[in-house]
């Protein structure tokens, strides 16, 4: 046998040997972490969320979802997380077309906050390792002007599916309005059309 199988034989060896170990040390790592899940660690929780929502944020649009839709799950934020239930926030925006020299609203920010609004739930329920919480509350939430100009934003949408409900629900077959009509997700339009600001309370139990 020549110099140069036995080297290349020694070197698949090794490789083999490296990968098993980096396996064998994943499978620990993922155990460690349920484990913690499990006890109700809540700062373990915080952190396999923030790590799952920073992929989201690297990440590109899946095939199928809007860059609106995507924006609005990239900017979710962590409002309030115990081992069974977790309570985010995030912003929609309307969104235009050209129109001649215009540019007209062609979905308003209550319509795509009801697309943020199923897309996250769906990705809380089903993207996150390790974790699997019972209840998800999102609150969506889009900017509104003062006459002077300043600009604040203030929650348009909230509500809050259980996992037995998502359970029974075709994410690829339902509209957004039924999925929210399913969360009992809570919003108030005005006399124009538009949504109107309503107060973001807790819809899900928390610890004390």
């Amino acid at each position: 046998m020549s110099n140069t199988i036995v080297f290349g034989l020694i070197a698949m060896a090794f490789l083999l040997a490296l990968i098993s170990y980096v396996l064998v040390q994943e499978v620990r790592a993922q155990r460690h972490w349920r484990s913690l899940v499990r006890q109700g660690d809540q700062a373990a929780i915080r952190a396999l969320v923030e790590e799952a929502m920073n992929g989201w944020r690297r990440g590109r649009p899946p095939k199928g979802v809007g860059v609106s839709v995507w924006g609005g799950v990239q900017s979710a934020e962590i409002v309030q997380v115990s081992p069974d239930a977790i309570r985010l926030s995030t912003a929609a925006e309307g969104q235009y077309s050209g129109l001649g020299d215009q540019r007209r609203e062609v979905s308003s920010p209550l319509q795509e906050g009801k697309k943020i609004f199923v897309k996250l739930q769906e990705m809380v329920l089903y993207d996150i390792p390790n974790v699997r919480f019972h209840e998800i509350q999102i609150d969506v939430y889009t900017t509104f002007r003062h006459e002077d100009g300043s600009a604040i934003q203030r929650c348009i949408l909230s509500g809050a599916l259980d996992r037995g409900i998502a359970a029974e629900i075709d994410w690829d077959r339902e509209t957004p309005d039924q999925i929210v009509e399913r969360a009992k997700a809570r919003f108030n339009i005005g006399r124009g059309g538009a949504a109107q600001p309503i107060e973001a309370v807790t819809l899900v139990e928390f610890p004390a």
